[in-house]
């Protein structure tokens, strides 16, 4: 029986006959580590390949005794017989980052261990290869997107990168947003070139019918980061999934009580001397919050993977907290209405999104908001799309949109044009009837957006 082999890394074919089986042993090996450069750490799992390419004998195929490299990256693969051969190796990482195995030559002689390292080239190489038009000092994301269930390649959903730049506008200094988007090929990948590798960015993944994912990222000093994501579909039952945590100072010592929070989920635990557990998490990629009294709230992207998952969190250093001062006077107009959506909030099943948060500094316009909330998604054709206006009951109901009590007969497309993202205030969403407040509450109301201007 014939065995055909082939190796993507080297291009060849290979053939395996059972004379090769009776070739005797010899007591020759290969030893060495798989690195990944991109990640600064050893690479385990990889498929460790050696082919002979020496014309005095029969092909000759090895792989590592189990398949993979261990946790440490390290390999071992013994049996070799004296010539010359070709090493490389396979592994989800040179996917994600669109490469072909790195190959290596050597030959043995009269060692019997030779030690063979291998590498990811690192992300300044990468970078180099994949986005050749870049500025120097421009960063590079990419990773891949799967199907949280299936771990299946999730081709046509979105990759958008956003930062804020400082520029200048009618001779006045400015934030102004940017983005970059990918689209999620067949296989998986994404690529996203041209972002800043020198400040804080935000990622947002999203597809139809799946719980979008937007978090803080960081690309490295090299100008690579890669970001696998995995998507849960927004179907997904919720069992007793456990996501389990730690949050410390930067000094390493357990932070003593705060809240861990998924806003997606609507899912939060308490955190008890540095430790919290959050139930009911399906398997995916999920933007974790870490609040704590006299700290900034911390944002991290975790991955749970069958129903689990750990994870560290360092918050950052305190606020500076000023003295207990008496202010006395009467509420302003904004105070009186953050007051009422806080009112609404805890009495309502909605989501409240409010000025100055990690949302609402990125997007350029409403709908970029409301897609983040729970219940609500947009469909391939770029439309906001609520819960309840998807249910069997729902027929000949509408979504309402209102700007200061204000109703937008043209729905929230419509909402650039009545008031820039700038001076919003606050966005109220409410996916389904049962969540709209009654002062919004019609017979044939299905969900309802609420946005507030500054005054």
């Amino acid at each position: 029986m014939i065995t055909r082999l082939v190796f993507r890394f080297v291009g060849v074919v290979l053939v395996t006959t059972s004379a090769m089986a009776q070739q005797p042993v010899r007591p020759f090996a290969v030893t060495g580590v798989v690195f990944d450069s991109v990640a600064k750490a050893p690479l385990a799992s990889a498929v460790v390949q050696i082919v002979r390419v020496d014309s005095t004998g029969s092909p000759f195929v090895s792989t590592t005794t189990s398949g993979i490299t261990d946790a440490t990256g390290r390999f071992r693969v013994s049996g070799l017989v004296r010539g010359d051969f070709l090493i490389g190796f396979q592994h989800a990482a040179l996917a994600a980052l669109g490469l072909e195995s790195p190959v290596r030559t050597f030959r043995i002689d009269a060692d019997t261990t030779l030690v063979v390292d291998l590498a990811i080239p690192s992300g300044a190489s990468v970078r180099a290869q994949r986005c050749p038009s870049s500025a120097v000092d421009d960063g590079v994301i990419a990773g891949l997107v799967l199907d949280a269930a299936q771990g299946l390649p999730l081709r046509g959903a979105s990759v958008t990168v956003g930062w804020v730049e400082v520029q200048s506008v009618k001779q006045q200094l400015r934030t102004v947003p940017q983005r970059a988007t990918s689209r999620v090929a067949d296989d998986g990948t994404y690529f996203v070139c041209g972002v800043p590798g020198d400040a804080p960015l935000t990622l947002l993944v999203e597809r139809a019918d799946y719980w979008a994912v937007f978090g803080d990222v960081t690309v490295s000093r090299d100008g690579l980061l890669r970001r696998d994501v995995s998507l849960a579909q927004m179907s997904t039952v919720r069992s007793g999934n456990v996501l389990r945590g730690r949050v410390q100072h930067p000094d390493g010592s357990s932070v003593a009580s705060g809240r861990a929070v998924i806003p997606a989920l609507d899912v939060e635990a308490p955190v008890e001397n540095g430790a919290f557990a959050l139930t009911g998490v399906p398997a995916g990629t999920w933007a974790l919050e870490i609040r704590a009294i006299g700290y900034e709230p911390q944002a991290a992207l975790v991955d749970v993977i069958d129903g689990a998952g750990s994870v560290l969190v360092t918050i950052g250093r305190p606020v500076q907290l000023l003295e207990a001062v008496n202010v006395v006077g009467r509420l302003g107009r904004n105070a009186k209405v953050l007051r009422e959506i806080a009112e609404r909030g805890r009495l309502s099943r909605g989501t409240q999104f409010f000025a100055g948060g990690p949302f609402m500094a990125t997007a350029t316009i409403p709908s970029e908001v409301v897609r983040l909330a729970r219940g609500f998604q947009y469909d391939p054709w770029r439309e906001v799309r609520a819960r309840g206006c998807s249910e069997p009951d729902a027929k000949n109901k509408h979504m309402v949109v209102y700007v200061d009590e204000d109703l937008i007969p043209d729905g929230i497309r419509a909402v650039p044009g009545v008031v820039p993202m700038q001076d919003i205030l606050a966005i109220e969403t409410y996916p389904d009837a049962a969540s709209v407040p009654v002062k919004w509450r019609r017979g044939d109301v299905c969900a309802a957006i609420a946005i507030w201007t500054k005054h």
